[in-house]
Parts: C-alpha cells; structure tokens; sequence
C-alpha cells in the first residue's frame, strides 16, 4: 500500500531559493566546462547486514555523508527518531544511535546538546546504488555523470504531480571541497509561486529568484533570469561489496517539493522525523523512516 507523507510545517521563514555562494571556476577547453571527478570517501566497502532492516541498512550506507547518524532498528519501528533535542527529550535515543555508530565522542567535545544535534541532523536524502559503467569516465567517477543520473530521476518524479512544470536546466556549484551541488532550475511562474510561499511562509511572495547564472553557477550563462529552482548536495559514501557506487543526494532547499520526491521517486529516500532548510523553516514528520516508490520502510528490529 503506497504511504504519504504527513509533515507538519513548525516555522516557515525567508528561504533564498536558488541562491548560492559564488563558485570557484573550474577548468574549461574551448569554452566548455571541465566536470571533475568526485571521491569515494570510505576506502572500505558497504556489506549489507541481514540483522538490520533494510531502512538501517540503507543509512548505513549513507552515514559518512551525515546521513542518519543515530538512528537504529526499534521493536516498533514508528518510535524511530534522529533524536533532536530542544530540551532533554530525544537524549538517551540520539547518544545510544552515536554510540552505535561510533560518533558519541563528538558530542561529548562540544556541548551536549549542539553536539547531539550537528551529529543527527540531516536533510531528507536520496540513497541510490548504482553500477560503475552507470556513474565512471575514464575509471572515476563522473560529478557529471552522477549529477545527471540523479537529477533525471528527481526530475521524472516531480513532474507525476507537477506534468507542467518547466524545466530550466541543471547547474552545478562547486567549492574546491569534497561537496558537489547542483540546482534544478525551474522557469514556470505558478510553480516557483508555490515553491516560494512554502520557503518563505509568504502568500505574497515573489515567485522568481533575479541572478546572473555565471555568478552562481560554474557551468551558467553570463545571463540574468528569472527561476527558482530545487537543489541537492552530492556525495559518494562507499563502493559496495558487489562493486557497485553508492549515491547520496542531500535537498538543501525547496521544502515544496520533499513529498513529491518522497511520493514518486524510483529509489530509496531518506526521511528525518525532524529537517530544517534554515534556522526559521523547520518541519516534522510523525517518525523516521526510508521510502522506497513511495512506500515506507521501518526502522523496525526484523529478528
């Protein structure tokens, strides 16, 4: 039976979205942009636990982009929690999850509660595993290749609820780090219309962001336009036992847009029960969990 989020808007403030920080210029040969390659970051490889449930295991893979870091299997899998903590509540749960995952001493070399919660929080993720010939060039792999196999999907499962949307593009930022984003950029007024009041908690907000691309954007045009758009950091965790790539794109805007991902994507989605896209626009679901086409799998103990 196909699940539906039910996520609860705590606080909505103003959301930039579209906005980035101006991006370091990368090579290019003639006038075209050189992708780089992007790193593994674990040289160990992901073996699948068959004492986990799938949703634990699906973290797991996920973990050393910061995904997921406290959380476990329950015996009720609708207790799973990331453990965020306003007060004390959520304490015992967020430390037994870093203790098992081997990350309780960063909380414990800050203070305890902005400790536990830079170490639990994360926005909902997309976790994909993927063949090399998918995602490698030249026995690497590929940020273009990577960017373009996930943002295809993320495109064909907007547009199930959303068939009229107008498609601007995908860009890329880049920083010089081991963090790879990139943007999809929307052109259509009713749909950023949407997308803006969601991030901003405004009825009245402008719908479009007013930018020049090659200011953001290390693949943009030297030209202004008016778009908003949906964004994902891009991180490569592991190889698997198999040889296969692991994948894990991180939203980093447009709260708009979470159910319909969550709803239609042909993948494995991460859910938070607690994500915040900046300071004043936090949102809630009722518990933790991975979808996987729409369905929700449990953190739930399957012995």
């Amino acid at each position: 039976m196909r699940s539906t989020l039910k996520i609860t808007a705590i606080s909505l403030g103003l959301l930039l979205v579209g906005c980035g920080s101006t991006s370091k210029n990368l090579s290019k040969v003639d006038g075209e942009f050189i992708y780089p390659s992007m790193p593994i970051l674990e040289e160990s490889v992901f073996v699948w636990n068959d004492e986990d449930s799938e949703a634990l295991n699906i973290v797991k893979m996920a973990q050393p982009a910061g995904i997921g870091n406290s959380l476990r299997d329950y015996q009720d899998g609708t207790q799973a929690s990331i453990g965020q903590i306003g007060g004390l509540s959520g304490l015992f749960d967020a430390g037994l999850g870093l203790m098992s995952s081997g990350l309780f001493t960063v909380a414990q070399g800050e203070s305890l509660r902005g400790g536990v919660n830079s170490a639990v929080e994360f926005k909902p993720a997309i976790v994909e595993v993927v063949d090399q010939s998918l995602v490698y060039v030249q026995g690497k792999p590929s940020y273009k290749k990577v960017r373009d196999y996930v943002a295809n999907k993320v495109m064909k499962s907007i547009e199930v609820d959303h068939p009229d949307i107008e498609w601007g593009g995908i860009y890329s930022i880049y920083n010089g780090s081991e963090k790879f984003d990139f943007r999809l950029v929307i052109n259509n007024e009713s749909v950023c219309k949407k997308v803006r009041q969601v991030s901003t908690g405004d009825i009245n907000a402008e719908p479009f962001m007013k930018r020049n691309f090659s200011e953001i954007y290390v693949d943009g045009e030297d030209v202004i336009r008016n778009y908003c758009s949906v964004g994902f950091d891009l991180t490569l965790p592991y190889k698997t036992v198999e040889d296969k790539i692991v994948i894990v794109a991180e939203m980093v805007n447009s709260p708009y847009f979470v159910e319909y991902i969550v709803r239609n994507y042909e993948g494995y989605v991460v859910i938070p029960d607690y994500f915040a896209f900046n300071s004043k626009n936090t949102m809630r679901a009722d518990f933790a969990f991975v979808a996987k086409k729409g369905e929700k799998l449990l953190f739930q103990n399957p012995r």
